[in-house]
């Protein structure tokens, strides 16, 4: 079991709760309670940006190149 510590480094040194998973071995529920339980806390997690958001942001791109 991780130390809340542990978990926070993790967290916040990596780009994804996929990246936390590979790391920790938790599921990807679990990540995201313990991360909820954290912020409750007052702990200040930094969010990561979902993969719709960068979809977006790769297809604007691709549109740039492409004209």
């Amino acid at each position: 079991m991780l130390t809340d510590t542990q978990f926070v480094d993790i967290w916040q040194t990596s780009n994804g709760a996929k990246e936390v998973q590979q790391k920790t071995g938790m599921s990807i529920r679990a990540i995201y309670k313990r991360v909820a339980r954290y912020r409750k806390r007052g702990i200040p997690l930094k969010r990561f940006r979902n993969n719709t958001a960068l979809l977006i942001e790769r297809a604007k791109k691709m549109e740039q190149v492409n004209e």
